[in-house]
């Protein structure tokens, strides 16, 4: 298992993102839903860095008011976790995307 992902405590279900319970239990306990983290941001740069808020606050504020942008998230939260596990323990390759995102946080900053 990587560093970002665990099983849900009650159901055993596989979480790419925050600790604690998956979504459908934390519905049944009433809880609200738990805010999904930009995987692979997240790996790259750690769960409570600017970038991660700036790339968070992008998905949030734009990307998901529109049909396309809602598409992109979903296919995104689909390929993006194993990609962040993969990258989460070589310190080469976070460069590398840091190198990547960078133009992209300028863009949507």
């Amino acid at each position: 298992m990587g560093e970002l992902e665990h099983d849900c405590p009650m159901c055993g279900k596989r979480i790419y993102h925050h600790k604690g319970a998956c979504n459908s239990c934390r519905e049944k306990m009433g809880v609200e839903p738990a805010s999904s983290g930009c995987f692979i941001a997240t790996a790259c740069y750690g769960l409570d860095s600017n970038e991660v808020q700036i790339f968070r606050n992008w998905r949030d504020t734009c990307l998901s008011k529109n049909k396309f942008g809602r598409a992109f998230i979903r296919g995104y939260y689909k390929v993006s976790p194993p990609i962040a596990n993969f990258i989460a323990d070589k310190h080469i390759l976070k460069k590398v995307v840091r190198g990547c995102l960078y133009p992209i946080k300028e863009i949507v900053s």
